[in-house]
């Protein structure tokens, strides 16, 4: 996990020494993501690979996760990512960005600011690619 000084110097990225990870930071983000993907919002798998009219792919690239300190003992997190939605030959795409105060200047606040980044990009994610998926062309041919 990065963090940057903002306040001193923020170009460039340090990273905590001391802290070790099950995997990067940005392969727990992305299991999360899909994991989350395969489960409605009242808790029930949702059917993976099941045919129908139209299938929809989500490909996104991490752009930001890090903790960034604007004084010595404020900080915040922030994630940016860049979602691309291609159903039936038609692309969608979009940046979400997020940002959450981190609760202590130190590893585990990023680690709380950026499961609360983290959250909120799937709330944003599920939100657009429902509306995007309910324009799609195909999506009138399923009603």
């Amino acid at each position: 996990m990065y963090y940057r000084l903002a306040y001193r110097n923020a170009a460039v990225p340090l990273g905590y020494a001391e802290s070790e990870w099950v995997m990067p930071p940005a392969a727990l983000l992305t299991e999360r993501l899909r994991s989350n993907a395969a489960v409605h919002a009242d808790g029930e798998n949702l059917p993976v690979g099941v045919r129908r009219p139209s299938v929809c792919a989500l490909h996104s690239e991490l752009l930001e996760f890090e903790q960034i300190f604007d004084e010595p003992h404020r900080s915040h997190g922030a994630l940016r990512l860049r979602a691309t939605l291609e159903c039936d030959g038609v692309w969608a795409q979009r940046t979400f960005a997020v940002d959450r105060p981190a609760p202590t200047p130190n590893a585990a606040g990023a680690v709380t600011a950026l499961v609360k980044c983290a959250e909120e990009l799937e709330r944003l994610l599920k939100e657009w690619v429902s509306r995007s998926d309910s324009r799609s062309p195909s999506s009138a041919n399923r009603n």
